[in-house]
């Protein structure tokens, strides 16, 4: 019988991986999405929005999300994560550092320092960023960090990365350069280098179609399986 379940849940797993663009995005709007009152606690301060499951143990992994420009804050971003994952995660709101926020070692110092007042201690980080978000998640320094996903980001690659994490990163070159001839040559140029070199490091690269505002939701839910080690 226990066979059986393992080899249901694989299968399940497998399909879940096999979902295409199309079929994702026709999901999105029946998936739940977002904190519930009911799965976890928010704390604050005045930079960061943090999430403390109420079910689970005192050491658990944590999800920690730089936002973009504009209305990509930390607000928003807390609305892009399936619901599911507030139930066994610490999740950290961040903004990103062109939008004033601190870097990840300073805001993790702040955030540490919040949990321990509640006694958590964090295992196995996955840093995510968004857009203008996505170069603070690649200067993540920690060496508990097992994932970095870069979700439509600045396709800024760094001038040297200490990460060992297993990179995602996935993104749409149309949304980068609007209507601009130039731009798009431009923008072209930067994303196949970019990809190039997370390819080199090992990285999972996606491109696809997906609208710039959708793709936190279309991320987070196509690499839920991947997001936690």
């Amino acid at each position: 019988m226990k066979k059986l379940l393992y080899l249901a849940v694989i299968l399940m797993l497998s399909s879940c991986s096999a979902e295409n663009e199309k079929e994702i995005l026709a999901k999105l709007n029946n998936i739940p999405f977002g904190l519930k009152k009911e799965k976890a606690r928010l704390l604050r301060d005045d930079q960061t929005l943090v999430t403390v499951p109420y079910r689970g143990s005192k050491k658990l992994p944590l999800l920690f999300v730089f936002g973009g420009l504009y209305y990509a804050n930390p607000s928003f971003m807390s609305q892009q994560i399936p619901s599911y994952f507030y139930d066994d995660a610490v999740i950290v709101f961040a903004p990103c550092t062109p939008k004033g926020g601190l870097p990840y070692n300073l805001q993790m110092e702040r955030v540490k320092k919040m949990l321990k007042k509640e006694g958590i201690t964090v295992k196995n980080i996955t840093v995510c960023g968004f857009s203008a978000g996505g170069p603070d998640a690649l200067a993540a320094n920690d060496k508990d960090i097992k994932v970095i996903g870069l979700i439509d980001p600045n396709p800024e690659i760094p001038q040297s990365t200490k990460a060992k994490a297993q990179i995602i990163t996935a993104f749409n070159k149309s949304n980068w350069h609007g209507n601009s001839p130039e731009l798009k040559i431009a923008m072209t140029q930067q994303f196949n280098n970019f990809a190039n070199w997370a390819k080199g490091k090992g990285a999972i690269v996606e491109e696809n179609t997906v609208a710039h505002e959708t793709f936190p939701k279309y991320f987070f839910y196509k690499y839920r399986n991947n997001l936690f080690r």
